[in-house]
């Protein structure tokens, strides 16, 4: 689902739980899943005078309080959040689009996720496609975002 916040393009979708099935596998793509609302992943892209990828607060920390809480902090978190997936999808979406002739307006965005999803079980492919639909309606459609950042 697409909504406008306050000169803002935002995407949200609730987690869901894989049963059987896996569309990549002898299932021809067939699944059997269920969607749970109490966990959700949510992207938003503004325009913006850069290109700014906004580090999650808890999933992709850069501030600690102490070397101590930096050390605990990735022993128990790990050291990988979802900055690095949206910028590997940014440069893909470069490269797809400049490999096939696919001319891309001079507009630079912000773009930044939230999400409730234990980080064991966050589908990192989920970050992938957010980014991939926003950026499909942010250069491809015609709805100018003014330059400002949502609230």
């Amino acid at each position: 689902m697409f909504l406008f916040i306050y000169h803002s393009l935002k995407i949200n979708v609730c987690c869901r739980i894989q049963l059987m099935g896996n569309p990549s596998d002898g299932f021809f793509g067939k699944t059997i899943s269920l969607s749970i609302r109490n966990f959700w992943a949510e992207a938003t892209i503004w325009e913006s005078p850069r290109l700014t990828l906004v580090p999650h607060p808890l999933c992709d920390p850069t501030e600690f309080g102490s070397l101590a809480d930096l050390h605990g902090i990735s022993s128990r978190e790990g050291y990988l959040g979802g900055l690095r997936l949206l910028q590997a999808a940014c440069k893909k979406f470069y490269h797809h689009c400049s490999t096939r002739g696919i001319a891309l307006p001079r507009r630079n965005f912000s773009l930044r996720y939230d999400t409730n999803i234990p980080r064991q079980v966050l589908e990192e492919k989920k970050l992938i496609w957010f980014g991939l639909k926003l950026w499909n309606v942010f250069f491809f459609r015609r709805w100018a975002l003014p330059a400002a950042a949502p609230s």
